[in-house]
């Protein structure tokens, strides 16, 4: 069972989460419901260790949620996390928090990631312009459309 209880958490003066409690039994099936900043977002970001409430506890089968146990929850963001004006480097250091990589690591491996795609985006740069060069260096021949009368020019 997965049980929230009492989960607050503010952002300066804005109150994000007040006392947010619920469980959620093995096998059920459990979903939030409510208006943009209503604190979905937040809860889950709690839940799943990517943020710390400011009161209150997440607990799995009873036990104060590990780290390690956060690790096999499965969390299915809004627009699948990939959120339009959120830089790439930032929306894979994200991914990487939801399953229980440490910020700093995350952050390094997306910027290895984050070049290795530079890299290799350029890599794919060289080799179209190549191909291109290639085709164009051949010697063209006009074709008339049909109907037209003649031979090729």
């Amino acid at each position: 069972m997965l049980e929230l209880d009492g989960l607050s958490r503010r952002y300066g003066d804005v109150v994000a989460l007040q006392e947010l409690s619920f469980s959620v039994e093995a096998g059920q099936l459990f979903g939030f419901v409510g208006a943009n900043g209503a604190g979905k977002t937040t809860a889950m970001r709690i839940v799943v260790g990517l943020e710390r409430a400011d009161a209150g506890e997440v607990r799995w089968q009873g036990d104060s949620v590990a780290r390690l146990a956060r690790r096999r929850f499965g969390y299915l963001p809004e627009e699948r996390g990939l959120y339009p004006n959120m830089q790439a480097r930032w929306q894979l250091t994200y991914l990487a928090r939801l399953r229980g990589v440490g910020r700093v690591a995350a952050r390094r491996a997306a910027d290895d990631r984050q070049h290795n795609d530079d890299v290799a985006h350029q890599e794919r740069l060289a080799a179209d312009q190549r191909a291109h060069l290639a085709a164009h260096d051949q010697p063209h021949r006009l074709q008339p459309p049909a109907g037209a009368g003649g031979a090729p020019l």
